[in-house]
Parts: structure tokens; sequence; C-alpha cells
């Protein structure tokens, strides 16, 4: 069996994607870890994949072995206990949900599919069979529709963000090994499903750059930090420098199969929707907002809207009295921009129009639209993109997951779609442990000084 072979352990100068024989990578392993491979208590694959049924059922023993070995040679973990339970419900869930679907059955019956797209699946993300989670995680149907797509020649987008945790402010020097990392993981699921690959890109990153759009979809606090500072055209010059450093990232290694784009398109897109869903938006307050629930006759988009509110106001509390800057302040950011001009002559005319359209949106309840709106963009251009959505994004809630459902939908929600979109989120783990399956983590990976110690591929 061939596979698209993405390594998705840090520092790992080895798994760029080539298509490469299953047994020679695992055989490659075995020299490296020989004891791991004869371990009485959790043993490996001594015989060639070709002799593995890749249907669970006829042999789980072996089964067992040939999976938690195409884990291994992928992650360098080898699956416990309750990994290979939650493996286990993972597979019958696949198999139970894909009843009557040829496209599914197909895959789900290849070995290529098990042991070559599904071990990148489970290291990367959790699902569970029910419609939503509380906070809008993964559900079987969006695995199984992103698969679909995938399988039709469907690529994947997503939007990186480039901020600290705990700090309201970007990072000096993007991370380039886990930007390889995430990239890999989109790869290993995407290039392993699609067979006969007619488009050129596997992954689209959307990424802020040095543009007004490009600060509107910067985290308000971090835009606020840096305008309290006098310093907007700093964080201008900092983002155009980060999408240029992630273009030579990912060009040096996928070439054409990750592309890069930035966010000026979708930020269009974004107002696009909220003044055609909710009129004259920016000065919507909530009282003023019909959100009835979809089941009771209402808009689902501006249903939903609920529970962006209750986000937003948990996560932006500047916006529930309303946002107020002053003159002086706007003032001090524009002679700092005028003092960087001599070698960006437009930098004062970007920052002024980014704080013309920051300031326009000063209420809890415009943010929360614009919020709902961006999401809304991301399911419409999806859609219409035939793309698959991997998030990688440090935080993800239900009313992103609600959003992108209707966008995708287009609004036309019923019985079988309300729950439906191609897209999963990738596991988020404060505290990550690459030793382990459970611990594996492929959001967040901007956070330099809180990831696992390895030696440089530089």
């Amino acid at each position: 069996m061939k596979f698209n072979y993405y390594s998705l352990q840090y520092g790992d100068q080895k798994g760029d994607g080539q298509l490469v024989e299953f047994d020679q990578v695992v055989e490659d392993k075995r020299r490296e870890s020989p004891k791991l491979f004869h371990d009485p208590q959790n043993p490996l694959l001594t015989q060639e994949i070709e002799t593995v049924d890749p249907i669970f059922e006829r042999n789980p023993t072996q089964w067992q072995r040939a999976f938690s070995t195409a884990i291994f040679v992928i992650t360098g973990c080898v699956p416990d206990k309750l990994d290979k339970k939650q493996i286990k419900r993972a597979v019958f869930d696949i198999k139970n949900h894909s009843k009557d679907n040829p496209v599914l059955e197909a895959l789900i019956n290849s070995r290529r599919f098990v042991f070559g797209t599904l071990p990148y699946l489970i290291a990367g993300f959790n699902f569970t069979n029910k419609g939503l989670s509380q906070n809008g995680n993964n559900n079987i149907k969006n695995l199984l529709a992103t698969i679909e797509m995938l399988a039709n020649d469907a690529d994947f987008t997503t939007f990186f963000c480039a901020h600290r945790e705990h700090a309201p402010e970007m990072v000096t020097e993007l991370d380039a090994d886990n930007i390889r990392r995430s990239c890999r993981l989109a790869l290993g699921i995407r290039n392993n499903i699609a067979q006969n690959r007619h488009s050129k890109s596997g992954l689209r990153i959307i990424q802020p750059a040095g543009t007004p759009e490009g600060l509107a979809a910067v985290f308000p606090e971090i835009f606020l930090n840096y305008l309290r500072q006098g310093k907007l055209a700093d964080l201008m010059l900092v983002l155009s420098r980060h999408f240029i450093q992630l273009g030579e990232v990912v060009g040096q290694e996928f070439n054409e199969d990750v592309t890069t784009e930035d966010t000026t398109q979708h930020v269009k897109e974004t107002l696009a929707v909220a003044e055609r869903k909710f009129g004259d938006w920016k000065n919507t307050s909530m009282d003023r907002c019909d959100c009835k629930r979809h089941d009771e006759g209402g808009d689902p988009l501006i249903g939903t809207l609920r529970f962006t509110a209750d986000e937003i106001s948990r996560l932006m509390p500047y916006y529930k009295e309303g946002l107020s800057i002053s003159q002086d302040l706007i003032s001090a950011n524009l002679a700092r921009a005028k003092e960087l001009r001599p070698s960006n002559p437009d930098l004062p005319d970007k920052v002024a129009a980014a704080i013309t359209e920051f300031l326009s949106i000063r209420t809890s309840t415009a943010k929360a639209i614009y919020e709902t709106a961006f999401y809304y963009a991301w399911g419409e251009r999806a859609r219409n993109g035939n793309s698959a959505i991997i998030g990688l994004e440090r935080d993800h809630d239900l009313f992103q997951t609600l959003a992108i459902v209707y966008g995708f939908n287009k609004g036309e929600i019923d019985h079988y779609t309300r729950h439906k979109s191609p897209s999963i989120f990738a596991k988020r783990k404060s505290h990550e442990d690459p030793t382990r399956l459970s611990g594996l983590s492929f959001r967040q990976f901007w956070r330099l000084s809180e990831r696992p110690k390895f030696e440089s591929r530089e």
C-alpha cells in the first residue's frame, strides 16, 4: 500500500508528503525503535500491511496492531488502552453513519483510507456522534461531510492567527516548525483521500496582512493594545512581515500544495453578509433584533446571534459599554505612521482607514453581528469554492459552527442539514504532551514559549 506520508512529529525532516510504501516507512521506524515493535504489552505490526484486512471486525487484534503502527509512524505515539477504545468507537461511528452512501462505504473498506487517512484524523481531532457539543466542536456528520467533499477533489481552507495566548500582542517571528506540522495534518488527510487530484492546492491559508482589512481580522484586544501605545503602524508592519514569512515557509516545503491569501476579500464578504442579513447593522442593538430560532420561523443566522452575543460579552467586555477612543490617541497613531512613512508611503492612509473601520463597530451587538457574519461567509466560501474547513485557530465556539453550517447550506436548514457542514476543528490542549496520542494539539501553535523542545530543522 502506498500513501502520502506526512510526519506530525516536531522537528521531523522526513515525511514531507512523498508517495511511499507503507511497509518501508514501518521498516525504517522498526530499525529506529526495535523494542517498541515487540513490546509484549502493546506490540506493533510485524507483517506486511497488504495482509491486514481493513475491516476491523474480521480480525480486531491484527487490525489494532496495524492501526497503532500507522499512528506511531506519523506521530511517534503508541496508542494506549484508552486511545484504542476511542479509536474503536470512532471506527464504528464512521461505519454506522456511512451506510447507504457509496462514496463513504468504498473509502471505509479501503486499506489506504483506513491505514493512510484515518490515522491523521484520529491524531488531530476528537469526534462524537452527537448533534453539536456545547462549544460546537466536531460531530460525526461534519466529519463525514468533510471526507465526502475531499473525496470529490475539494481542498481545505483555514484561518491562521498569530497572537500570544496570555498577552495581547503579536509574536515577533512565526514558528515555522508548527506551521509545517499543521499543514502536514491537513495534507495528510486531504491528499490520502483524494485519489485523483485535479486542483493543485490542498490547503489554502487565509492570514491577516498589513492592510486595513487585515487589522479588522485581528482580535480586538490586540488592536486596542497597539492603538493605546500609539503603535498601530507597527502592528500593520508586523502583519505584513508575518504574511510574507508564512508564504516563504509553506512555499519552501509544500510548493503549490499550500497557498496563502490575505483576509481582504473575506472581510469584504463578511461586511456584505452583515448588511444583507442585518441591514444597518452597525447601529443595531440586541433589543431591536428579532432573534427567533429557526424552528420559530426566524432566520437561522439571526437566531444564532444570541449565542454570539453571549460569547462576545465574555471575551470582549470592553464592547459592552461601547468603545471610546480619544482624538489625541488617534493623532498619536497617525504621527507614528508618518515617522515610518519613508519606507512605507501609504502607511498613514492605511492606519487612518483601519481606525475608522474599527471605531465604526462600537457595541457588543454590532461586534456579535460581525463575528457571526464572518463565519457565515466562511461557510458560503466553502460551498462556492468546493472547500472543506479545517479549524486551526485558537478559539472555537458554538456560534461559529452554527454560522458555518448556515452559510454552507445557504440558510436552508432542515432536519438533515441543521448540524452538517464540511468543517472539522483540530484538537486543542493547553499543555501539550507530544509523547501521548491524547496529548497532541494542533491549535494555539504560535506559543513558542510552551511548545515541546526539539532540535530546529533550520
